[in-house]
């Protein structure tokens, strides 16, 4: 409303527009310019960014190309030049040293393994160490006679031979007699070693032999026990008349060798 008569807008804005001195609405016009959104496109900022951070995680790589300054930088691009390139070789593992406590516990091992052989073979169930077997003079039976002749298969030296009775008990002297001289013609102790033998006869098992060499029997010329025969390649010469002890025998036999007649 101006002075009673209505006016539109659009019939003002022209005095309006005389205001050019004033230069507010020019001003105004600076609206376009307020609109940024055609330089908000950030992205490619942050990927530039980022662009910048991988380049700057590339400049040691690129520092260390950069040859150094100065004889420093001289001594090492001649030593780097001098110097190829050697390829790592694979770590062999080391190999384990023998630890000297190993020799030491074999050893001992090997100790404890024979002081049990030997408590198992001389120690018993029972506990008590087991004597050596004693050599004894081997018994004959009728195989090893040919009536009043032994099988001397080829034998050309002589035999004293024994017939005992186990209830008899003069015959354990005579017993241990022949034992002790057997024991050293096997280990070869005496100058008698393949020219005389010894055995025995148990004429409580073989009384037919006893009987055959007039030992034992219901005839009154049988002698009785213990009764030791000489026999030579076989045949019987007669009865022994020395000693009845090992020392003895060994020292009748001696003389019968030097006599000659130990042997055929």
């Amino acid at each position: 409303w101006r002075r009673g008569v209505y006016m539109p807008r659009s019939a003002v804005s022209p005095a309006r527009s005389r205001s050019p001195a004033a230069g507010k609405s020019p001003a105004r016009s600076k609206s376009p310019a307020r609109s940024k959104s055609p330089a908000r496109p950030a992205t490619p900022a942050k990927s530039e960014k980022k662009a910048d951070g991988e380049k700057k995680a590339d400049e040691p790589a690129a520092a260390d190309s950069v040859e150094p300054s100065g004889a420093k930088a001289a001594a090492k691009t001649t030593s780097a030049a001098g110097k190829s390139p050697k390829a790592e070789k694979p770590l062999k593992p080391a190999a384990p040293k023998p630890a000297k406590s190993a020799n030491i516990v074999f050893v001992l091992s090997a100790l404890a393994v024979l002081v049990a052989l030997a408590w198992v073979v001389l120690v018993p169930a029972g506990g008590k160490a087991k004597k050596p077997k004693a050599i004894k003079a081997p018994f004959a039976s009728e195989k090893a006679f040919d009536g009043q002749k032994v099988r001397a298969k080829g034998f050309q030296g002589s035999h004293v031979i024994s017939f005992t009775d186990k209830s008899c008990p003069h015959c354990v002297e005579a017993t241990e007699a022949l034992d002790g001289l057997e024991a050293k013609l096997k280990a070869q102790a005496t100058k008698l070693a393949g020219k005389l033998k010894v055995a025995q006869v148990d004429c409580s098992k073989h009384a037919d032999v006893c009987t055959e060499f007039g030992v034992a029997g219901d005839s009154e010329d049988a002698s009785g026990y213990p009764m030791l025969l000489w026999f030579r390649a076989g045949e019987l010469q007669g009865a022994y008349d020395g000693e009845r002890t090992t020392q003895g025998l060994e020292e009748w036999a001696i003389t019968k060798e030097e006599e000659g007649s130990l042997t055929q």
